[in-house]
């Protein structure tokens, strides 16, 4: 474990000496943590969400300029006497949470962007929050490294992974085999890895990190049934590998090239039936849509509801955008193992 820790960290250092994307903090001790290694003097710094006084006062200490915006909602007494407050020397006040941009100008530009989601949205939620930072990332020609305070975000950055990093995927795939046993009385939501492959080459490279002999894998379009071939032989004989695709024609292709091999006719957003087959121990996604430029929620989303409907271990997609993310989205060091939520220091 303080070797996956060391290497966390490891990753994150070389993020911070390098043109960053999003860096997903779990706690707001924790954001106060990394902010002095992303904050230099004279950077220019946008706070989304003003959630403590202290995180205002740290910002102003190390950059040159800090612009605050946030919605003053009534019902917070000391949230409003932080707005009012010395502390905030410029305020920007919003009339719906999360329209960051309507009270920017075009041509303002930050060097540095920290959020806090719950205070500026009103909850926590993965896919809402990865919105507004990457909102706020494409409006500069040159992104700005975006720090975010969400818990959700950052679990979901420490367990999503680029194709092309094998051993990264290796790695929290033993995190997901040590994670503790859960009550069966529990009520909890399947947390799969998530894997974004660019490419069919990338694609099918995972399966040799992913999938194990005897595993039950299910290939959601799986067209002409040739990946499910190469996932059939890897589960070998005391596995089994299932095809899903949504043309009938295709569907009849491959079982006529792979006679061995069970094909079906599904909807890859429909499957929540065959959940009573399982269990599954990976799913890999070759479906369209997902590599657009606007195909990053929806690939998470999809991996999302798979995960919740099938609970298998890992997702692998074929889907560029999601890729991008894994190599952008980087979660904090102290976060440790995704799935142990005891090591999260919450604030």
């Amino acid at each position: 474990m303080m070797h996956a820790l060391l290497l966390c960290a490891l990753g994150l250092a070389a993020a911070l000496h390098a043109p960053t994307g999003i860096i997903a903090a779990p706690s707001a001790r924790e954001l106060e943590r990394v902010a002095p290694q992303l904050i230099s003097d004279g950077d220019r710094v946008l706070c989304a969400g003003l959630a403590l006084g202290s995180q205002i006062e740290m910002l102003n200490r190390l950059a040159n300029r800090v612009v605050s915006v946030d919605v003053p909602r009534k019902e917070s007494r000391s949230r409003r006497e932080l707005f009012q407050s010395d502390a905030v020397t410029d305020f920007r006040p919003l009339t719906r949470a999360g329209d960051v941009t309507a009270v920017l100008r075009p041509d303002e530009c930050f060097d540095c962007v920290v959020v806090d989601a719950a205070a500026l949205l009103g909850f926590d939620l993965p896919l809402d929050t990865l919105a507004l930072c990457e909102a706020l990332r494409r409006r500069q020609e040159t992104p700005p490294t975006v720090l975010v305070r969400s818990s959700a975000l950052a679990t979901l950055a420490g367990r999503l992974a680029a194709g092309d990093d094998l051993e990264r995927i290796a790695r929290i795939l033993q995190m997901h085999d040590e994670r503790p046993s859960l009550d069966e009385t529990r009520i909890y939501e399947a947390q799969p890895v998530i894997v974004g492959a660019r490419g069919v080459r990338e694609y099918r490279n995972c399966i040799e990190t992913v999938v194990r002999p005897g595993d039950r894998i299910l290939e959601l379009g799986c067209h002409f049934g040739t990946t499910t071939a190469i996932l059939a032989e890897a589960v070998g004989p005391g596995g089994y590998a299932m095809g899903v695709d949504v043309g009938p024609s295709i569907i009849a292709s491959a079982k006529g090239q792979h006679p061995t091999i069970d094909f079906r006719v599904g909807d890859a957003w429909g499957v929540g039936g065959l959940a009573a087959e399982g269990p599954w121990d990976a799913v890999f996604v070759d479906v369209g849509g997902l590599s657009g430029a606007d195909g990053t929620l929806d690939a998470l989303a999809l991996a999302r509801s798979l995960g919740a409907a099938l609970e298998p271990r890992a997702v692998v997609l074929k889907s560029k955008c999601l890729r991008r993310l894994a190599k952008s989205l980087t979660p904090s060091p102290r976060l440790g193992n995704a799935w142990d939520h005891e090591r999260i220091e919450y604030v």
